[in-house]
């Protein structure tokens, strides 16, 4: 079987969600390089990626948490030089990170996100829930989160 030629795009986005999620280059890059085995093992054309299927966010949340969810979360204390937002995202647990990333960063309804996660309705807006007023707090920010000036497209990583 040949494997999928993923042209820079593709692999960019993929990596951005990775790192989104594990808040470390090295630990981004080895999720993201699975999520892509995977996702050619199951067909998924590289050229399909333009907006990041659902797929694609099913594959690296599911890896993410069976690899991270046993761990406590980081301290959100300076660490190698991430933006604020990322520091704060790394201080959360995993559950309440990979909500808070695919509900906010990425913008996904819902709906989407108890599909992505497998997770009942009450346990995605429990760990949302959560997950938004810890970053505020490690912002030192009691507002909502939309003011933490996070975007995903220009956090470093």
């Amino acid at each position: 079987m040949n494997d999928p030629i993923w042209d820079e795009k593709s692999l960019r986005k993929i990596y951005t969600l990775a790192y989104r999620l594990t808040g470390d280059g090295q630990a981004a890059a080895a999720l993201a390089e699975e999520v892509c085995v995977r996702l050619g093992r199951r067909g998924v054309n590289p050229d399909s990626l333009n907006a990041l299927p659902l797929r694609t966010f099913q594959e690296a949340s599911s890896l993410y948490l069976r690899r991270y969810r046993h761990l406590p979360a980081a301290n959100p204390a300076p660490a190698d030089g991430a933006p604020a937002g990322q520091q704060a995202l790394n201080a959360l647990p995993p559950e309440e990170r990979v909500a808070v990333i695919l509900r906010d960063m990425f913008r996904l309804p819902l709906k989407e996100l108890e599909t992505i996660l497998a997770w009942p309705r009450h346990e995605v807006g429990a760990a949302l829930a959560r997950g938004r007023r810890n970053l505020c707090r490690h912002l030192g920010n009691g507002n909502e989160v939309s003011r933490i000036g996070v975007n995903p497209n220009k956090m470093n990583g």
